[in-house]
């Protein structure tokens, strides 16, 4: 235990009884922050609730994927496509952050 390094950061809390959200903490760059910001904006919610929204559905999505690839539901042209897709949302978010 002497050689473990130190932990930063605030120490975590375990979730109260009955909790149906807890706390999780992320840093992103400045450009992210402004994407998510007008996003949240625009939708009505709080920066948290986009943010949280946006990974869920990212699961979803991801999830779904999965369980039609072991299906062997997933045809060639999806999986092309899902790849061009994601090839897309690599050059979108090295456009916003500036690489």
């Amino acid at each position: 235990m002497a050689n473990e390094p130190k932990r930063r950061g605030r120490p975590t809390k375990p979730p109260a009884p009955g909790a149906t959200k807890v706390s999780l903490g992320v840093l992103v760059t400045p450009e992210v922050k402004a994407w998510l910001t007008q996003r949240a904006a625009a939708n009505g919610r709080t920066q948290s609730q986009e943010a949280a929204w946006l990974m869920e559905q990212g699961l979803l999505r991801e999830t779904e994927q999965i369980q039609q690839t072991t299906k062997g539901q997933i045809t060639v042209d999806q999986m092309t496509d899902m790849i061009e897709r994601m090839g897309n949302l690599e050059r979108l978010v090295r456009e916003r952050v500036g690489e």
